[in-house]
């Protein structure tokens, strides 16, 4: 990955104001956050010190991975295997010990704190949580620790230049899978096929691209009466089937390398369910109100944040 010198400094320069010596992360958005990597099993540690050195502590397995980001150096730690079970605390401590004396990291130090609603990197993942500040500690004997949350949620909030490409290019392999797969929605299929057909373009496109990416999502469908539970702060796919003139909403949360969409568009399916009234006025209602609902739609396009 191209280093990102403006990330850098960003971070750098928050680190500087908020009087840190450095910065430690464990949970997958903020390692990425501070070394351009994207952690797979929320196991790996990011150090970001005052003067801007980057290193990452990773296990054996995500070294390759690791060094795709932009830290200045990789270190590695052994989680066990069949033949010797490790616990992860006593696997990761001693080397962040080692990092940190090389270092010299002394004073106060950041750490992940508060609630975080995280991104999930793998079918399971690590996180620390309540024993990371008794981590840090062991490894940093000398230092103050600083609760940090608020300092990371306001770096993660502002993208850079880089990172701005990043998810761009995220958008354009969703958008492609939408525009592949919308027009064949028909009626009969079930909510679970359509997503299913969407879902396969977000791995498989990113495949046509150069580099190793990491690639893939989550797709929901809802349908019709489904549709109007859309509203809550989950979709979920049901059981239902298409019907003719249904309204369809494909949700989706894709990501490439880390970084996230968040996509919602609806279908009209068949023939338009507001051409079945037979009032003339009532047609004109359901006629207005799919008129209001693109422009919403498009006003939310131009003006998100």
């Amino acid at each position: 990955m191209e280093r990102d010198e403006e990330r850098i400094e960003r971070n750098r320069m928050t680190i500087k104001e908020e009087n840190l010596d450095a910065l430690v992360c464990t949970l997958p958005m903020n390692v990425l956050l501070l070394s351009g990597y994207w952690p797979v099993i929320g196991t790996s540690a990011a150090i970001f010190t005052r003067d801007g050195k980057i290193t990452l502590l990773v296990p054996e397995d995500e070294q390759s991975l690791a060094e795709l980001g932009f830290a200045d150096e990789v270190f590695t730690f052994s989680t066990g295997g069949l033949d010797e079970m490790k616990e992860l605390y006593v696997s990761i401590s001693t080397p962040l010990s080692q990092i940190a004396g090389r270092s010299k990291i002394a004073g106060r130090v950041g750490y992940e704190s508060g609630p975080a609603s995280v991104p999930v990197s793998y079918a399971s993942m690590n996180v620390y949580g309540a024993a990371m500040p008794e981590l840090l500690e062991t490894a940093f004997p000398n230092s103050v620790l600083v609760p940090a949350g608020a300092v990371l949620t306001r770096l993660r909030s502002t993208l850079t230049q880089q990172e701005i490409v990043r998810v761009t290019t995220a958008c354009d392999i969703a958008a492609a899978a939408f525009t592949t797969e919308a027009s064949k929605i028909r009626p009969g299929q079930a909510e679970a096929e359509i997503a299913s057909a969407f879902r396969r373009h977000l791995s498989g496109l990113a495949t046509k691209r150069d580099g190793p990416d990491r690639a893939d999502g989550f797709i929901y469908c809802m349908s019709g009466e489904n549709s109007y539970e859309a509203f809550a702060a989950f979709q979920r796919t049901g059981r239902r089937r298409v019907l003719n003139g249904d309204l369809v909403l494909v949700h989706c949360n894709s990501y490439l390398n880390g970084f996230w969409t968040d996509i919602t568009r609806t279908f009209c399916i068949g023939e338009y369910w507001y051409t079945r009234y037979s009032d003339r006025r009532e047609h004109d209602i359901g006629r207005n109100f799919c008129i209001l609902l693109g422009i919403l739609a498009s006003f939310f396009f131009l003006f998100q944040p």
